[in-house]
């Protein structure tokens, strides 16, 4: 029994299609500032960020004068070297945020989930109008974005393992 060529093509692509949508669930070991995370959730150290970005995003950066989006606050917060000691990083000197993530996701650094969850429920209540939030400077990089993690909750967040 002899199959035409265009059958053969077809049942190879058909083959090619199966097994490119099997693989669509991402990279095997995740992306460390993406939904996933590298060990199938979430980054502790990325969602932190992400509060805080979803805060200052709401509070400064949405309407008609958009001054960033929270993309642009993500990549801001991943150079800010405060923000890794205010959430318990103890390095000598303090590493970018974007290290504590890449930290986090090499298990060189473990989270205290019930801190994290905490400092998240934090940041996420503070107002518009809070002290915290007014005191980070937008325009000039994200200073002060240590202050929105003043609750002791948020400094017993990360350590080494």
């Amino acid at each position: 029994m002899t199959r035409s060529p265009v059958s053969v093509v077809l049942c190879f692509l058909g083959l090619l299609i199966a097994i490119g949508l099997a693989g669509c669930g991402g990279t095997e070991t995740g992306n460390p500032v993406g939904p996933g995370g590298g060990g199938g959730k979430r980054n502790p150290a990325a969602e932190l960020a992400g509060a805080i970005c979803e805060k200052l995003t709401e509070c400064f950066g949405e309407g008609e004068d958009l001054i960033f989006t929270k993309e642009e606050c993500e990549q801001e917060i991943a150079a800010s070297e405060t923000l890794g000691p205010a959430f318990g990083v103890e390095e000598e000197p303090p590493p970018e945020y974007a290290e504590v993530i890449d930290k986090v996701e090499n298990n060189e650094l473990s989270a205290d989930e019930e801190a994290k969850d905490e400092c998240v429920s934090v940041i996420d209540l503070l107002g518009c109008d809070d002290e915290a939030v007014q005191a980070v400077d937008v325009e000039q990089g994200f200073t002060n974005v240590e202050e929105m993690a003043q609750d002791a909750s948020c400094a017993a967040v990360f350590s080494v393992p």
